[in-house]
């Protein structure tokens, strides 16, 4: 299994730095490296179906924040159904005093 995410397909990719070394630092030399990814194994519910999958950590952030925002929508159309004021309102309550 290759070292990649299942959904960007964000894999390692070769760069390099430099070394300091003798008296004071004076000598730089370059050092090839591997930048990898920052993969994690999650299961994931596809087409109601659960898959584990190796996800970047970018796409994780993404998907949570899809999920909250449909959470999101439906806790708002609930409130419209009932009647009530929707999530973002303002109370009537306020701290700053108004302008004269």
């Amino acid at each position: 299994m290759a070292f990649q995410c299942d959904l960007c397909g964000k894999k390692p990719i070769t760069g390099g730095r430099e070394r300091r070394t003798g008296t004071r630092g004076f000598l730089k030399k370059r050092v090839k490296r591997v930048f990898r990814p920052n993969l994690r194994r999650v299961t994931v519910t596809v087409n109601g179906e659960k898959e584990k999958m190796r996800i970047c950590t970018k796409c994780l952030k993404r998907i949570k924040k899809d999920e909250q925002a449909k959470q999101a929508k439906t806790k708002e159309l609930k409130y419209k159904e009932k009647g009530k004021q929707g999530l973002t309102g303002l109370s009537t309550h306020s701290r700053i005093p108004p302008k004269r």
